[in-house]
């Protein structure tokens, strides 16, 4: 089945992962977790959606040849959230929120995040984050 949204593994220098935290007044999952991305238009690719997804969400500029294949994250009945990883430099990489999110943060480990979406729960499981666990 073909992915219908993305979402984006955004990782700085120091293996932290760009978080958006979702709106207080969104009507799904309000102030849960979230990496950035969204819906694939008509005529676009998945890597495409990716790059122009996170220029909206967060400002960022990456090429799509900057962006590789992370994973696929399947949702009951069917949908299913093609994952893409990217690197950036936290000082060369400041995001700038939409509208559609409240706060962003670059999380240093899953101890930081809650609550979570169901996508980004799936992606900070399987992301291999740095040993700084402070517990």
């Amino acid at each position: 089945m073909s992915p219908t949204s993305v979402r984006i593994v955004l990782s700085d220098r120091d293996g932290r992962v760009l978080m958006l935290q979702r709106a207080a007044d969104d009507d799904i999952l309000p102030g849960a977790w979230e990496l950035p991305g969204g819906g694939i238009d008509p005529g676009e690719t998945p890597v495409q959606a990716a790059a122009r997804e996170l220029r909206e969400e967060v400002g960022v500029t990456l090429e799509e040849v900057d962006l590789s294949e992370w994973g696929t994250f399947r949702r009951a009945g069917g949908r299913c959230t093609a994952f893409f990883a990217g690197d950036c430099a936290a000082g060369d990489c400041s995001p700038a929120l939409s509208h559609e999110h409240d706060d962003c943060r670059w999380a240093e480990g899953p101890w930081e995040l809650e609550p979570l979406t169901p996508s980004a729960r799936w992606a900070v499981a399987r992301h291999r984050w740095p040993d700084r666990d402070p517990r």
